[in-house]
């Protein structure tokens, strides 16, 4: 019975791993640190770094286990569900309470769905421990594609498309839409 009390202890004490990263943000022309948190792997922001990055007002109902992010986007603990201006969405990982802290999936603020509500599109670079943030409405599209021996972004403009490649320092155009 005790054997089976530790092994259960020792498994909820794994889940809840959690290991901090400090990480560089870049939005306009500002630059600051920020800490990103790591949960079986996978990037998490706590509640005051969502404040602080996107200027974001993050509100916890503990009676409906829900989390409004603004007034648009609305997540659920412990469910991969968000709404985002009304539509339904999924993630792959859920919001999470570890030591009375909240912490929301990174996913969440790299999708389009997320960047059309708060006009910021969000691009993680993970080899450089780099979150930048853009405007949106200077672009239609961006990709970004992190390699080992380089990193390219890949925009796409009314006017044209255009692929950076760190590697080689230049900005290419790929043709007109």
């Amino acid at each position: 019975m005790i054997w089976i009390s530790l092994i259960f202890f020792l498994s909820i004490s794994y889940s809840f791993d959690v290991k901090k990263i400090d990480i560089t943000v870049k939005k306009n022309s500002h630059q600051f640190k920020a800490n990103l948190f790591l949960i079986k792997g996978m990037g998490y922001l706590r509640k005051e770094e969502i404040e602080n990055i996107y200027s974001l007002n993050v509100r916890f109902d503990k009676g409906s286990k829900r989390i409004f992010l603004g007034e648009d986007i609305i997540l659920f603990l412990n469910s991969n569900s968000v709404i985002i201006n009304g539509e339904r969405k999924s993630l792959r990982k859920s919001p999470k309470i570890i030591k009375d802290r909240l912490y929301i999936p990174l996913e969440l603020f790299l999708t389009n769905a997320f960047s059309k509500v708060t006009n910021l599109r969000t691009v993680w670079n993970y080899s450089e421990k780099l979150l930048t943030i853009f405007k949106e409405g200077r672009y239609d599209f961006i990709k970004f594609y992190s390699f080992p021996e380089f990193d390219r972004f890949y925009f796409s403009f009314s006017t044209g498309n255009y692929l950076y490649s760190k590697k080689e320092g230049n900005l290419i155009e790929v043709g007109f839409k």
